[in-house]
């Protein structure tokens, strides 16, 4: 017997079928709890420096906060719907970590021509030693 996705997902509880009187805008409902999660992590990044100490039981929360949210990610993406497209929901989530960090596009594109050019000189500088201690 060969074992396909559908059927691993099956098994795992997470193919399910689809009831047309089901599902009832729940796109929009995920949305509004969605942007709820980004205000509430956006909020909570702003609230703690990276050298402190958090109680464990809130570690915990943002660790299973997050790995759910991956999951699902990772469902929706696998799951082919034409409404979720990969290169969008990058750049959205882009644009929600520049506005949580507090860095812009151009920020990024200043370290990559900064780690260009660092990266051309230490070529430059193998060439050199290699043109020197090796010829």
């Amino acid at each position: 017997m060969t074992t396909t996705r559908e059927h691993l997902l099956n098994i795992r509880g997470m193919n399910e079928a689809k009831d047309p009187g089901e599902y009832d805008e729940e796109g929009g409902m995920a949305k509004t709890q969605l942007r709820g999660v980004v205000r509430d992590a956006e909020h909570m990044i702003k609230m703690f420096k990276d050298e402190d100490n958090l109680p464990e039981w809130v570690q915990n929360k943002i660790t299973k906060a997050a790995d759910y949210l991956n999951t699902a990610h990772r469902y929706m993406m696998d799951n082919d719907n034409d409404d979720v497209k990969e290169g969008s929901a990058r750049a959205r989530l882009l644009k929600v970590m520049n506005k949580a960090s507090g860095r812009t596009d151009a920020d990024r594109q200043k370290d990559a021509e900064a780690a260009t050019a660092s990266r051309k000189a230490a070529e430059k500088d193998l060439a050199d030693f290699r043109k020197k201690h090796m010829s």
